[in-house]
């Protein structure tokens, strides 16, 4: 895994400037689209969203999303178990 991580870090910093930006607003609207848990997507690419203003665009919808997204999986699971 730790393989696959690096390789796409590496890819994120070949990229031009807008190509980045672009990249990251990807990831963070394939997170607030999600309609399955996105702690992989959140392992895979969370170092490249640290402090970036790019989820301030988006930041009220990507928490609302993203919490209640977190609440149900951990309520489906607790009652399923």
């Amino acid at each position: 895994m730790k393989f696959f991580i690096t390789s796409w870090i590496n890819l994120f910093y070949a990229l031009d400037n807008s190509y980045r930006n672009t990249f990251i607003r990807t990831v963070r609207d394939e997170l607030i689209n999600t309609e399955t848990e996105y702690a992989n997507t959140i392992n895979l690419f969370g170092n490249l969203l640290l402090n970036c203003e790019l989820l301030e665009e988006n930041a009220d919808e990507l928490m609302r999303d993203a919490s209640t997204k977190s609440l149900t999986v951990k309520i489906q699971s607790k009652s399923c178990g």
